[in-house]
């Protein structure tokens, strides 16, 4: 069985599962190789662990910029100017399994008015974010972390600080080893950022179980 598709110890219903995208599945070759760095640093770091922390299902995640498309973002604000903030809030949450606060919903309809206004009343199809805040640690390759990050999300595998950690300097290892702090670089991958990265996310910590994981038996020739 392929390191993979996912590493996992059988013990019960309750224990981790960590389902790592398929490179095979990738549309081109750079980006094969980016999942098998990502792979490869993941699987590395939880094999010198003894445990790791498992998520539990069912738990309405805290909505954030990143969880909505500029298409989803015209849908809210257009609801909102037609039925009311509150009520688009409402539909929205529900609709998309997100806890979307009322002056989220707020912002989005003021910049629809404004961009409706500007159009001459033309229909708004979709609402970009503006960029604020410092500049990304990770630069392009912040895009890639999340994407592997969502795609072990998606497919049911674990999500903390640890994946995030290791995710980050596989892709980095894959683009410049020496761009990393112990090399002499200036990209210090800490839990810090792991942590704020989870948060960009929207996914939020929640209470797990031990469980020790079982790596494949031919790992060191799989990861070759």
């Amino acid at each position: 069985m392929s390191m993979w598709k996912f590493v996992t110890k059988k013990r019960s219903p309750d224990d981790i599962v960590l389902r790592l995208p398929n490179p095979d599945n990738a549309t081109n070759k750079d980006a094969a190789d980016k999942i098998k760095a990502a792979n490869t640093e993941i699987v590395n770091s939880l094999a010198t662990d003894e445990s790791t922390t498992s998520t539990k299902r069912g738990v309405k995640r805290k909505a954030s910029n990143n969880h909505y498309t500029p298409e989803t973002r015209a849908k809210i604000a257009k609801y909102a100017t037609e039925h009311g903030n509150v009520a688009a809030a409402r539909k929205f949450s529900k609709d998309l399994q997100l806890d979307i606060k009322e002056s989220a919903v707020r912002a989005m309809k003021k910049k629809y008015l404004v961009h409706s206004k500007e159009s001459n009343h033309q229909p708004v199809n979709a609402l970009t974010p503006e960029k604020r805040g410092r500049p990304l640690l990770l630069g392009d390759l912040d895009k890639d972390v999340a994407a592997h990050i969502r795609s072990i999300r998606e497919a049911g595998g674990i999500v903390n600080q640890a994946i995030v950690i290791a995710t980050a300097r596989g892709l980095v290892k894959h683009k410049n080893p020496t761009l990393l702090s112990e090399a002499g670089g200036s990209i210090h991958i800490t839990k810090t950022w792991a942590v704020s990265f989870l948060k960009r996310l929207g996914y939020v910590k929640r209470k797990g179980t031990k469980a020790a994981r079982k790596l494949p038996v031919d790992f060191e020739h799989q990861k070759k």
